[in-house]
């Protein structure tokens, strides 16, 4: 059985402004791409992939097109308005194709492949480099809480941020550990409760 699969490439899926929900979409948008550069599936279709509606599905292509990696173009031929994804910003990711493809796209691979490896190395000690936020485990929440001492629900955090996006707000999360700490801090009153006082006559 044939599995299907959507290509993410580097400079998407490390863009940390990009929402989780845009950079999956221009999966999509790029997995749906006829030899054109249309994406052929319909705004309603794309919304049905991600569980979303059609009104969130605007919103995040005008994410992707804030930071030039689609653009909205008319096709010529039907003039409906489709999704394109800018082929410039797919540069340095390997192309799952058929064997007979293959010879005519290693040159560009490896132009593509020496570029981003210089630019690692230029950017290796870059903070932004050195420390990428991976969300944790429930395991890893625990495990903290229990070094920590923070008296929390380490699933229950884990899979609050986790329908969120791991998104604070309107920001994107960079340290857990620092969210765990504040969530416990909530979670425990800030003065032990007194006990009632109760008068006889």
């Amino acid at each position: 059985m044939e599995e299907n699969f959507i290509i993410i490439p580097e400079s998407i899926y490390r863009d940390e402004q990009l929402s989780p929900r845009a950079v999956l979409l221009y999966g999509l948008v790029r997995a749906f791409s006829n030899e054109r550069g249309f994406c052929w599936a319909s705004n309603a279709a794309l919304a049905e992939r991600l569980h979303i509606s059609k009104s969130r599905l605007s919103h995040l292509v005008s994410e992707l097109r804030r930071h030039g990696f689609v653009r909205l173009q008319t096709d010529p031929e039907t003039g409906v308005r489709h999704i394109c994804p800018i082929a410039e910003n797919n540069e340095g990711i390997a192309n799952f194709s058929y064997p007979h493809r293959q010879k005519q796209q290693a040159p560009s691979l490896n132009s593509a492949t020496r570029e981003y490896k210089q630019s690692m190395s230029e950017s290796a000690d870059t903070p932004a480099r050195r420390k990428r936020f991976q969300p944790p485990s429930v395991s890893e929440v625990a495990d903290y809480c229990r070094e920590h001492s923070l008296r929390m629900d380490a699933e229950r955090f884990v899979d609050y941020y986790t329908a969120n996006g791991w998104m604070a707000g309107r920001s994107r999360i960079r340290d857990w550990q620092a969210a765990a700490r504040n969530w416990a801090r909530r979670e425990q009153p800030n003065t032990p409760a007194e006990p009632e006082m109760k008068f006889v006559n």
